[in-house]
């Protein structure tokens, strides 16, 4: 009988009666005395941050009386660490002596099972596990389920096999991973230089300029009161805020909330004719759209209504390509925000009508090529992340 059929038929055991399961803990975070030393102390938060299968460091260390205080284990090398809440799923192998806080449960493999093939086995069990999770204030994993929780137990050469074949798998993964996020840095970049390129070029220099608060109209925007009934609807005049300002034309498609006519002209919100500019000047500063239909805008939004020289959407993607400046300039310790006057003395570049058009034509396209390019690239990622899953599913019922 081949050794895959052998798997096929193969029975389950405990996982703990393979591994013994190691819970951590934290020690007294005020004291001084218990943290900064060499003792590599694990949580959740450093395993999420790990580039590779395995950990060898830790953000924060343990002095030896820290540890002692703490009354956790040190896990030898090879150990498989579970992050078992927030979030249950992040995994690795230990390289390095370890111990971790409480939201570690770690896994000393014993004689029977590699280290690697448990690694692998819980990677693809991490949905499961996290069905198993309970708690009021988050879900967590415990002991006692993952002790209970059945692994397939091939004979140590034949988990050596499987792993052997899921490591050149996922190498092969993990290189097609990083080229398509090359790729997509690739493509962000490309968008950026655009922008920049649009408005730094040559002929630039040539273009007048002047500041945007002379160059047209502010306007504030505000929420009518969210009692008053009659000033709010299923459908009507879309209510746009700054997480709406999700693509260049805004209108009812990203809003989440409508007004009625009541509302619009309650004197309470800036009412906004298709075509107004609107920057989101609080929570989400950055953030560019134009207004495809008449919209209202909350206080997280200034609009901005273009003079007759000044095309909206060449304004649009002018106040894009500031993103990072503006978001610089924002400030406020709970909720970011955006003076005006950092919009108002802008120098906008005022080409004639005929090249703003051509210049926002031109960053359009380009955008848009750019947006098939990565969602291309997004479709692809996916697929892996596809292939991934059916490989770890073929290892573990005897299809490899």
């Amino acid at each position: 009988m081949s050794s895959r059929s052998s798997h096929l038929t193969l029975s389950t055991v405990r996982l703990g009666s393979v591994a013994r399961i190691v819970g951590g803990s934290t020690p007294d975070s005020g004291n001084a005395l218990y943290w900064g030393s060499d003792i590599v102390w694990v949580t959740p938060a450093d395993l999420g941050q790990l580039k590779t299968t395995h950990v060898q460091d830790s953000r924060r260390h343990l002095t030896r009386l820290g540890f002692q205080n703490a009354s956790i284990e040190m896990l030898p090398v090879n150990s498989v660490i579970l992050s078992s809440r927030a979030p249950i799923g992040y995994l690795a192998i230990n390289d390095v002596p370890v111990c971790t806080n409480q939201g570690c449960k770690s896994f000393v493999p014993g004689a029977s099972l590699d280290a690697r093939y448990l690694f692998h086995f819980l990677k693809r069990a991490v949905p499961s596990l996290r069905e198993l999770g309970s708690g009021a204030t988050f879900a967590e994993v415990s002991k006692s389920k993952l002790e209970g929780y059945a692994i397939p137990l091939p004979p140590l050469a034949e988990q050596q096999r499987i792993v052997a074949k899921l490591d050149e798998q996922m190498a092969a993964l993990d290189h097609a991973e990083k080229a398509l996020a090359e790729q997509q840095a690739a493509a962000s970049a490309v968008a950026t230089a655009v922008l920049q390129q649009a408005f730094s070029g040559p002929e630039c220099k040539r273009w007048p300029s002047v500041r945007l608060v002379r160059a047209g109209t502010f306007d504030a925007g505000g929420t009518p009161a969210k009692d008053q009934q009659r000033y709010w609807s299923d459908t009507g005049y879309p209510f746009v805020t700054g997480a709406d300002i999700t693509s260049a034309t805004v209108g009812a498609r990203n809003a989440r909330a409508f007004l009625t006519q009541e509302g619009l002209v309650s004197g309470k919100t800036a009412v906004c004719p298709a075509g107004t500019v609107l920057v989101v000047t609080r929570t989400r500063v950055g953030r560019v759209g134009i207004a495809g239909e008449t919209v209202a805008v909350s206080q997280d939004i200034t609009a901005f209504t273009c003079q007759r020289n000044l095309l909206p959407t060449y304004v649009m993607w002018f106040l894009r390509k500031e993103s990072d400046h503006l978001i610089a300039q924002s400030r406020g310790a709970t909720i970011q925000g955006l003076r005006r006057s950092i919009l108002e003395d802008l120098d906008i570049p005022v080409p004639s009508i005929p090249e703003q058009r051509q210049i926002a034509e031109s960053i359009e396209q380009a955008t848009h090529n750019v947006a098939m390019l990565q969602q291309s690239i997004t479709y692809q990622l996916g697929t892996l992340t596809s292939l991934r899953t059916s490989f770890l599913d073929a290892a573990f019922s005897g299809e490899i």
